[in-house]
C-alpha cells in the first residue's frame, strides 16, 4: 500500500516500512543491526551516498522500531530533494539494490566485531540516578538478570542464519510507502483523518512495480562500508525538492541495497565491528538525568499491523492530491494501495553498481589510559594568548575516562555584517558538514561526535570523544576546511533547503514566534528572517567561493581543550591549528581588540510598557509574552531575580494553567542575553492575548501578598531548592566543558559561579525579595521596564475574530484595571525605529582580571 500525505510545513519525505518478527530473544547476536548499520550507513558506496550523488535526498535514517511483542517493524526515513520528489519508486528500487548487493557479497563478520561497543561499554559516563534506575528497569523485563546492565549495549553472538534470516522479510511484497509532500495540491487528495483533519491518498502498489523492485538487481555504485577509523538506526530519508518526484525510486534503491546486502550475506566483522562499539559506549557511558533515565527504562506498548510494508512521503507537492483531513490537526493526506508492479518492480530490484558495503572503522581508539595529573588547577587557565589564538586548558581529575572536548570559536567581523554574509555563513557551514558526512561517519560510529554550527560572531567546532583520535579527526576537519570546495548539485539542493526552513519559521508554533520576536527587539543587532529570505536572491554558489577564502583570512581563534589530554598535548595541538592555517590561508590577518567585542543588549527606560503585536494565520493558537527587563547581571542580581522565579514558578502554573486553564503552554523563566536579563512570562492560548495579559497581570499582582504571607519555612525551603539545583555538580565531562565554555564565550569568566552565587543566595532576606518585586514587576514601579509581545492567531476560529472580554471580575480587580487603563501601552510599530531610540546596556565587566582578547604579544603571523 502507497500512502500520500499533505503536510502543513513544505516539507518533502518518504518512509518505507517491514514488518520483522520479534527478535528480542536473539539480543546477544542483534540480528537486526546488522540490517540497520550496514543500510543505515552513510560512507563511500551507501544507499546513502548514492541518492545525495542523484541529487534526490539530503538524508536517511533506518532502523528497527518496536510496536508491541510478538512483532516489529524495520523502516527507512528518506528526506527527499525537490527532483526526489519524482523518484520515489526509483528510490525504494535502489534500496532493494542495496539489498541485493548485499547478499551478493555474503555476511561479513569485520562488521559485527565489537568493538566500539566493547569500548563504551567500559568507559561509559556516570548517568543520573532516575535515568539508571528507567534504563534498568526496562532491562529487567527484558533480559537474564546477569546481562541487565550489559545486555542493551553488548553483542557477543555472531548468528548469520538470524541476519539470514530477515532477508526474507525485507522484499516488495511486504513493502508499505508512505510519502508526505505538498507537490501537485491538496487537488488529488481524497480523503481526510479524521482527529487532526490531515489530507490524503492512498493507493494499492502496482503489480508491475512490485515485479520491477522485486527484479532491481543491484548497482555498481553501491559497496560495502569500510571499517572503521575512528570506532565508538527505521530508515528516515530527508527528501530534496527533486527527491520527492523520486519516492519510488527511492523506495527502489533501498531495495537494491537491501538486495546488495543480501548477496553480500551476513558478514562477521561488521557485527563484531558494532558489537565493539556498542559495549565501548556502554563500559563510558556518561551520566542522563533522572527523568530521562525512567523514560528509557519504561515502555509502551502499541499494537500496529504487520501484514505489509507501508511507505510514507510528506511533502507539499502533494496538496492538490490529496483527498482527506485527520480530525485533529487537519493534516491533510492521501493514501492509496501500492499497485502490484510497482511492489514487483521492487522485488525485481536487485542491485546498483553504486552501492557497496562500509570499509573498516579506522576512528575506534585502542588507547584508554588515564594521563597523570600534572598539576590539578581547580579551573581553566589560559596556555597559550596571543593576537590570533587564545587557549584555555584543563585537565580533567574528576571524571577519569578516556575522553576530552575540543572547542574553538572562529571569530570574524564578516559573518553577520549584513543578511548576504549571514547566508553565505550559513550556506558554508551547511556544505561543509554535508562534504564531510562521509568521512566523519565512522568517527560517530566510534564515539567522536563533531559539530561546526555559525553564530553572530563566527563559526564554532566542538569535538569530543575518546582522547586517543580527537586530533585524527580535527586535522581532518581542518584540512577539508582550508581547502573546501563547493559541488554545485549540493549548493542548488541545500540553498532550497535553507529557503524552506525560513519559510517554514511561519508556520512553527506561536511561543515560538514570541520568542523570537523578543530576541528580535532587544538584541542589538539581529538580522530577521524577512531579510535573510530577501537576500537569498543574491546567494549563489560563485559569491560564496568568493566569501569563504576572505572569512578565512580575518579571525581570531578562541579555544578549550578539557578532558584526558596533557598540557603538552593540547599545546601542540593548538600549534598545528596555527600552522596549518598560517600555511593555507592567504593573508591571514588577526582582528583587532575592537572586532573581538560582544553585541549588546537594549535598555528600556524606567516605567514604560511597551506593546509589539503580529499575526499568525497558521494557527488557531495565539501567544502572550510578558518580559520584565530587571538589569545587568551581577551576583547580587542573578540570585533575587533565579529565587524569585524559583518562588512564582508553581503558582505560576497552577493558576494561569491548571486553574483558570488559559492555555497548554504555560511558561515563566529567566532570559539571559549579552549580559542583561529578566523575568519572562508565556501563554500560549486559544484566547486572545490581551485577556490573557489582564490575567497574567493578575497574577502577578497577587505574588505581593503571596510572598508577604509566606511562613519562613517555606521561604527558606525555596532557598534551599534552588542552592541545590546550583550546586548539582555536571554528569559529563561535555557538560561541564559547557560550564566553563559558557563563561568564555560571554566573556565573563566566573568558573566558580554556583558556589560564588549560591553564598550569596543564602543570605538573602524576604524583604529583599520584596523590594525585588515592587521595583521589577509591581504595576506601580516607576522602575518597572515592561515590555509585552502578542502573537494573534488570524486562522479561522482564531483569536483575532473574538469579542476580548473577562470574566467578571472581583471589586478590586475592576479597580485595578480601570487604574491600568489609564496607561496604555506603547505600541511599537516599526522594530528599527524602536531599537534606535533606545540606548544599550554596557557589557558585563570580567569576574576575573583576564585581559581582553587579542592584547597579547604579537603573534608570528
Amino acid at each position: 500500500m502507497k500512502w500520500f500525505i499533505v503536510p502543513i510545513k513544505d516539507i518533502r519525505n518518504l518512509k518505507i516500512t517491514f514488518p520483522i518478527p520479534d527478535m528480542q530473544e536473539h539480543f546477544r547476536a542483534a540480528p537486526v543491526h546488522y540490517w540497520s548499520h550496514l543500510l543505515g550507513h552513510e560512507g563511500k558506496g551507501s544507499l546513502l551516498s548514492t541518492l545525495k550523488i542523484r541529487g534526490w535526498c539530503n538524508y536517511l535514517v533506518l532502523g528497527k522500531c518496536s510496536s508491541a511483542r510478538g512483532f516489529d517493524f524495520f523502516s527507512a526515513h528518506v528526506d527527499l530533494t525537490e527532483e526526489g520528489i519524482l523518484h520515489v519508486d526509483d528510490i525504494v528500487t535502489m534500496t532493494f539494490q542495496y539489498i541485493n548487493m548485499l547478499k551478493n557479497e555474503g555476511l561479513v563478520e569485520w562488521i559485527f566485531e565489537s568493538d566500539i561497543a566493547k569500548m563504551n561499554f567500559r568507559f561509559k559516563e556516570k548517568a543520573s540516578p532516575s535515568s539508571y534506575v528507567i534504563v534498568t528497569v526496562r532491562s529487567l523485563q527484558n533480559y537474564p538478570i546477569e546481562e541487565v546492565l550489559s545486555a542493551p549495549q553488548l553483542y557477543t553472538q555472531w548468528r548469520p542464519d538470524l541476519i539470514n534470516e530477515l532477508n526474507n522479510y525485507l522484499v516488495p511484497e511486504k513493502i508499505r510507502v508512505q510519502v508526505v509532500a505538498k507537490v501537485e495540491g491538496e487537488a488529488n487528495a481524497d480523503s481526510v483523518e479524521p482527529w487532526y483533519g490531515t489530507k490524503y491518498k492512498k493507493e494499492k502498489i502496482p503489480e508491475d512495480l512490485i515485479q520491477r523492485w522485486s527484479n532491481a538487481g543491484t548497482d555498481e555504485a553501491f559497496q560495502l562500508p569500510e571499517k572503521n577509523e575512528f570506532i565508538p538506526t527505521n530508515v528516515y530519508v530527508d527528501l530534496t525538492e527533486e527527491g520527492i518526484l523520486h519516492v519510488d525510486d527511492i523506495v527502489t534503491m533501498t531495495f537494491q541495497y537491501i538486495n546488495m546486502l543480501k548477496n553480500e550475506g551476513p558478514v562477521e566483522w561488521i557485527f563484531e565491528e558494532y558489537s565493539d562499539i556498542a559495549k565501548m559506549n556502554f563500559r563510558f557511558k556518561e551520566k542522563s538525568s533522572p527523568r530521562s533515565y525512567v523514560n528509557v527504562t519504561v515502555q509502551s506498548l502499541q499494537d500496529y499491523p504487520i501484514e505489509e510494508i507501508r511507505v510514507q512521503v510528506v511533502a507539499k507537492a502533494y496538496e492538490a492530491n490529496a483527498d482527506s483531513v485527520e480530525p485533529w490537526y487537519g493534516t491533510k493526506y492521501k493514501k492509496e494501495k501500492i499497485s502490484e508492479d510497482l511492489i514487483q518492480r521492487w522485488s525485481n530490484a536487485g542491485t546498483d553498481d553504486a552501492f557497496q558495503l562500509p570499509e573498516k572503522n579506522e576512528f575506534i581508539p585502542t588507547k584508554f589510559d588515564i594521563k597523570p595529573i600534572e598539576k590539578a588547577e581547580k579551573f581553566p587557565t589560559i596556555i597559550e594568548d596571543n593576537p590570533f589564538i587564545r587557549t584555555w586548558f584543563k585537565q580533567d581529575d574528576e571524571f577519569l575516562l578516556p575522553k576530552a572536548t575540543m572547542t574553538f570559536d572562529f571569530v570574524s567581523p564578516l559573518t553577520y555584517i549584513d543578511p548576504i554574509s549571514s547566508n553565505m555563513t550559513y550556506m558554508f557551514v551547511q556544505l561543509f558538514r554535508d562534504s564531510l558526512n562521509e568521512y566523519a561517519y565512522n568517527a560517530d560510529l566510534a564515539g567522536l561526535k563533531w559539530e561546526l554550527s555559525h553564530s553572530k560572531y563566527g563559526l564554532s567546532l566542538v569535538i569530543a570523544g575518546y582522547d586517543h583520535k580527537l586530533d585524527v579527526l580535527l586535522n581532518k576537519i581542518l584540512d577539508r576546511m582550508v581547502n573546501f570546495t563547493i559541488d554545485d548539485k549540493r549548493f542548488a539542493i541545500l540553498k532550497e533547503n535553507y529557503i524552506r526552513g525560513l519559510k517554514n519559521f511561519e508556520a512553527e508554533q506561536p511561543y515560538q514566534h514570541a520568542a523570537y520576536y523578543l530576541a528580535a527587539l532587544m538584541s542589538e543587532q539581529v538580522w530577521v528572517k524577512n531579510e535573510l529570505l530577501n537576500a537569498c536572491s543574491m546567494l549563489t554558489a560563485d559569491r560564496v567561493r568568493q566569501f569563504i577564502p576572505l572569512l578565512m583570512s580575518k579571525m581570531h581563534i578562541e579555544c578549550l581543550i578539557h578532558g584526558n589530554v596533557t598540557k603538552a598535548e593540547a599545546l601542540k595541538t593548538v600549534k598545528n591549528v596555527e600552522s596549518k592555517l598560517i600555511s593555507s590561508v592567504k593573508d591571514l590577518t588577526p582582528l583587532l581588540p575592537k572586532q573581538l567585542v560582544l553585541y549588546r543588549e537594549l535598555e528600556l527606560p524606567n516605567g514604560c510598557h511597551y506593546l509589539y503585536e503580529v499575526d499568525n494565520k497558521h494557527h488557531k493558537s495565539s501567544c502572550t509574552q510578558i518580559y520584565y527587563q530587571s538589569g545587568m547581571q551581577s551576583t547580587e542580581s542573578n540570585m533575587l531575580l533565579e529565587l524569585f522565579t524559583q518562588i512564582i514558578s508553581e503558582p505560576c502554573f497552577n493558576i494561569l494553567r491548571t486553574k483558570e486553564q488559559l492555555g497548554y503552554i504555560v511558561f515563566s523563566g529567566i532570559r539571559r542575553t549579552n549580559g542583561v536579563q529578566g523575568l519572562r512570562i508565556i501563554v500560549q492560548s486559544n484566547k486572545h492575548p490581551q485577556f490573557v495579559e489582564e490575567r497574567i497581570d493578575a497574577f502577578m499582582e497577587s505574588m505581593k501578598d503571596y510572598i508577604t504571607n509566606m511562613s519562613d519555612e517555606e521561604f527558606n525551603r525555596h532557598k534551599e531548592s534552588l542552592a541545590t539545583q546550583r550546586l548539582e555538580k555536571p554528569k559529563m565531562l561535555t557538560s561541564q566543558s559547557g560550564i566553563y565554555w559558557n563563561e568564555i564565550s560571554m566573556q565573563q569568566y566566573n568558573f566558580d559561579r554556583a558556589n560564588v552565587e549560591v553564598a550569596y543566595l543564602k543570605t538573602i532576606s524576604r524583604s529583599q525579595i520584596i523590594d525585588f518585586y515592587k521595583d521589577v514587576v509591581h504595576s506601580e514601579s516607576p522602575q518597572r521596564h515592561k515590555l509585552s509581545i502578542h502573537v494573534v492567531s488570524t486562522a479561522e476560529g482564531g483569536a483575532a475574530a473574538e469579542d476580548v472580554t473577562s470574566p467578571t471580575p472581583s471589586a478590586e480587580e475592576t479597580k485595578k484595571t480601570l487604574e491600568q487603563a489609564e496607561q496604555q501601552p506603547a505600541r511599537i510599530q516599526d522594530i528599527l525605529q524602536f531599537k534606535t531610540s533606545h540606548p544599550l546596556y554596557p557589557l558585563v565587566k570580567p569576574f576575573n582580571n583576564v585581559p581582553r582578547k587579542g592584547t597579547q604579544q604579537q603573534s608570528k603571523l
